[in-house]
């Protein structure tokens, strides 16, 4: 997957698709848990030392949208990006059924600031 760019404050919908090493979808139906996080990247390297400024679990804004082909949502909610402008880093983290890590997906996130102020509730 790209870099993201998102505006601060705005609600954000990534689908991500899990391929193992030959881009055949992994089946995820016994998926022990699934966490994405982002920390802050001045200069486009990730700060590996810094807490991260939100993390997103299964049931807490991850979806699994189809396990049989390995398919996730992860959300993110105005609230998430609203205090947050620059560059940062994310990752999204599995472990399956097996108990095997393995990060699908990293990159860098731009947020970006917005003129027009968004509603947090």
């Amino acid at each position: 997957m790209a870099a993201l760019d998102v505006f601060a404050g705005d609600t954000k919908k990534i689908v991500v698709s899990i391929k193992d090493a030959n881009g055949n979808s992994v089946d995820i139906a016994n998926l022990q848990s699934a966490k994405f996080s982002i920390v802050e990247a001045p200069s486009g390297r990730a700060n590996y030392n810094a807490t991260p400024k939100f993390v997103k679990t299964i049931s807490d804004g991850i979806t699994v949208l189809d396990d049989a082909n390995g398919v996730l949502q992860i959300i993110l909610v105005s609230a998430d990006t609203q205090a947050l402008v620059g560059d940062y880093y994310y990752e999204l983290e599995i472990i399956d059924s097996g108990g095997d890590v393995t990060t699908v997906l990293s990159d860098l996130m731009k947020i970006r600031p917005t003129i027009i102020p968004n509603p947090v509730g």
